[in-house]
């Protein structure tokens, strides 16, 4: 596919959000099996956020915790001990969530 067509689709949520290393664009290889089994959908990654702070799409916990955790890791570099710290939750916690979400 053209750069351009997957830079746009990433941006305006239509294919798994990507993560970003050292300015490039990468994404799991678990989110895009997940994507590929679910058919595809392009509706899965358009959220709006409300002023709380809570995505009128989706208010599964599990699902909202599960991306705050790969939210978390990302934002630390995949580095258990600080994604822990900016949730608010023991390490231990969250080994133990990574391996119940297969984050890992």
């Amino acid at each position: 596919m053209p750069v351009k067509w997957v830079e746009k689709a990433a941006s305006s949520k239509k294919i798994p959000l990507p993560i970003y290393l050292d300015g490039h664009m990468r994404w799991r290889e678990k989110d895009i099996d997940d994507w590929i089994q679910e058919g595809c959908p392009t509706s899965k990654f358009k959220r709006t956020q409300d002023a709380a702070g809570i995505y009128e799409d989706n208010l599964n916990l599990k699902v909202v915790e599960k991306e705050k955790i790969a939210e978390a890791l990302r934002r630390t570099s995949e580095n258990r001990e600080k994604a822990a710290h900016l949730l608010g939750i023991g390490e231990r916690t969250l080994y133990r969530k990574i391996k119940e979400y297969r984050l890992d």
